[in-house]
């Protein structure tokens, strides 16, 4: 409430709200249009929403050729309005398993085709939401963020055992991509739909920083440290990068119990 009142935002997505369709009569946003997509399979499960200033020309929550599964579970709303369109998703998980990576990449595929439709049919295009997948080592702390501490730290030596062992095995994540945000198919889904007419704006803009939105809840002193992971994007189509000004990862709205991301 603090963050909405202080930055006024025309727009606010917001994913994994976990709610169900009952629940959206006791929230009065004033000055917005509420819109909600909740998982109709599972209680307090995935669920995204979106709050709007101006009324969009309409709004969908499916997503052509996504799993039937996935569909019930609240992943997706597009928002349509004059000349561009919001898309706001909570991107399956394919679990530490694996369990999932079949149905991920049919997922990323529908995501990628929906987001060319939008762009050819509309021009702009605007997707943002918990993508559940770290690009390249720099969007994970263990890799690079670790090995800068490495090299520039006065460490003790246990410290630098234990920092070692850390940046051994994000690489190792990293390269064999076996491990659930870094996949090879998961990164491969999105970097197809980048090649093909979108842009990363935190990365487009600051393309040395961090950038972390997400830490592990179970290691608290993780967020203090930044020890975190990039999941989360506004990833827009080409012809609007020029036309972006800023883009902010509010660290601080998330230092409550039991929040993991902002």
């Amino acid at each position: 409430g603090k963050l909405i009142g202080a930055t006024v935002p025309d727009i606010i997505c917001l994913q994994e709200t976990k709610l169900q369709d009952k629940h959206i009569d006791c929230f009065n946003i004033e000055g917005y249009h509420t819109y909600w997509n909740n998982s109709s399979v599972k209680k307090g499960y995935s669920g995204v929403a979106i709050w709007c200033k101006e009324k969009p020309i309409s709004v969908s929550n499916e997503l052509l050729g996504a799993p039937p599964e996935l569909q019930k579970e609240g992943r997706i709303l597009t928002a349509y309005y004059p000349g561009y369109a919001v898309v706001n998703t909570y991107t399956p998980n394919t679990l530490r398993a694996g369990k999932f990576v079949g149905s991920r990449q049919v997922w990323d595929q529908a995501i990628h085709d929906h987001l060319q439709t939008l762009r050819a049919n509309v021009g702009n295009v605007i997707w943002c939401g918990d993508m559940n997948v770290a690009r390249s080592s720099k969007d994970i702390h263990n890799v690079e963020k670790t090995k800068d501490r490495i090299d520039s730290d006065d460490l003790t030596p246990s410290k630098k055992r234990q920092l070692e062992k850390r940046y051994r095995d994000g690489k190792k994540a990293i390269d064999n991509g076996t491990t659930a945000g870094l996949r090879h198919e998961e990164r491969d889904g999105l970097e197809r739909i980048l090649a093909n007419g979108f842009g990363d704006v935190y990365r487009e803009l600051y393309p040395e920083d961090y950038g972390f939105t997400y830490w592990d809840i179970q290691k608290k002193y993780f967020r203090r440290s930044n020890n975190g992971w990039r999941i989360d994007y506004f990833i827009v189509s080409d012809n609007l990068l020029p036309c972006v000004e800023s883009i902010n990862v509010h660290k601080s709205i998330g230092e409550t119990p039991g929040t993991t991301r902002v």
